[in-house]
């Protein structure tokens, strides 16, 4: 199985918030699940985070979860 970083972003403005995607494959497999995750981090505001969880093709074509 190959486990990767798949990006990783930061914007400050007007406070920052981080993007994290981490994306699964077993070997020689056209098809990959890639978790991202959004976080965001205030003095005024309780931490914040969103999970997008995908299953998709190399080929660009998104497949449909059960």
């Amino acid at each position: 199985m190959n486990i990767e970083l798949r990006a990783e972003q930061s914007v400050q403005a007007p406070f920052e918030t981080r993007q994290i995607s981490y994306a699964w494959r077993e070997s020689g497999s056209p098809e990959e699940t890639v978790l991202t995750a959004q976080t965001a981090d205030s003095p005024d505001l309780p931490v914040q985070a969103v999970l997008n969880l995908t299953h998709r093709s190399h080929n660009g074509k998104p497949l449909i979860l059960p």
